[in-house]
């Protein structure tokens, strides 16, 4: 196989402290969600996560585009 080294790859090690702030961060985060009345949530699911447009997440939900708007 020869030299990592020479390959110039990027290697990103992650600290157990950093692991765990992070796990931290993201039970919050589900709980925030979780917090959220069920279209609302669903709305931030849609726009943030499946990164799909106002439009898309309107006519999928059955929603007006401003009431996606204000939801996300």
């Amino acid at each position: 196989m020869g030299d990592f080294a020479a390959l110039n790859v990027l290697v990103d090690v992650v600290s157990p402290e950093a692991r765990a702030g992070a796990h931290q961060e993201l039970r919050q985060l589900a709980r925030a969600l979780d917090d959220l009345p069920k279209k609302c949530r669903e709305v931030v699911w849609l726009r943030r996560i499946d990164d799909m447009s106002q439009k898309e997440v309107a006519k999928r939900l059955g929603l007006s585009e401003k009431t996606v708007e204000a939801s996300g």
